[in-house]
């Protein structure tokens, strides 16, 4: 988990105060795992994996915790529309999370904190401006600021 976290340069320990990761061995049918109320994500490594794969994982889970720590509802519409998508933000109802909002902005961090490529339906990130703004994100006002253009 360590070689992991290392391998991100973002401060999100700042950004994300009162949130713990947890890492734990194999769960199948998971990678990771925001649990929001409780503030914590767990990442769980499979044998095999290594730190990069991890910090491609954890960034994916952090970009959830920045979503319910520093996003709001205009900002989350902001969001779909920026990225032509249905109005729908949150998994359920058979959807799973590479294809609602929540999911494409994790993607979106994880691309932006790991350089890792997209997993979202809705494709990859080429807004060079939109991934730069996001890269330079250190407080959430900013993060804020950035999803308002």
């Amino acid at each position: 988990g360590q070689q992991a976290e290392s391998l991100i340069a973002y401060d999100f320990r700042s950004v994300l105060p009162g949130w713990e990761i947890v890492y734990k061995g194999d769960r199948a049918g998971y990678r990771g795992l925001t649990y929001v109320s409780e503030k914590r994500i767990e990442i769980y490594i499979d044998p095999g994996d290594t730190p990069s794969s991890v910090s491609e994982i954890l960034a994916h889970e952090l970009g959830h915790a920045i979503d319910v720590t520093h996003l709001n509802t205009e900002d989350r519409n902001r969001w779909l529309k920026l990225r032509n998508m249905p109005s729908t933000w949150w998994p359920g109802d058979g959807l799973i999370d590479f294809h609602v909002g929540a999911g494409d902005f994790a993607e979106a961090v994880a691309t932006v904190l790991t350089g890792s490529p997209s997993d979202s339906h809705y494709g990859s990130f080429s807004d060079k401006q939109l991934c730069e703004r996001l890269r330079q994100t250190r407080d959430p006002a900013e993060t804020q600021r950035l999803l308002a253009g």
